[in-house]
């Protein structure tokens, strides 16, 4: 993706006003509707560009195995805790 500048530019931008929303919301602070417009207009121009929509499916797929690998790791202590 860091080669197609256009895309890489516009992740940057979103992964920079998501961290800056984060930091809002761990402060208590409410967001403007100007901030969740903006958000939502990269959000919105990102999903029609193929090399993001590659990185978005394989972040899916590794947060999809990620869950699983925690179900695995869970699953003992939660049969311990319920006498199985």
């Amino acid at each position: 993706m860091k080669l197609d500048t256009v895309a890489y530019g516009l992740f940057q931008q979103f992964q920079q006003k998501q961290y800056e929303m984060q930091q809002k919301s761990m402060q208590g602070q409410d967001f403007t509707d100007d901030e969740v417009k903006s958000l939502q207009e990269l959000g919105d121009k990102m999903r029609d560009i193929q090399p993001i929509q590659n990185l978005m499916a394989k972040e899916q797929g590794l947060s999809q195995m990620m869950d699983e690998l925690n179900k695995i790791i869970s699953q003992p202590i939660i049969d311990v805790y319920q006498g199985k």
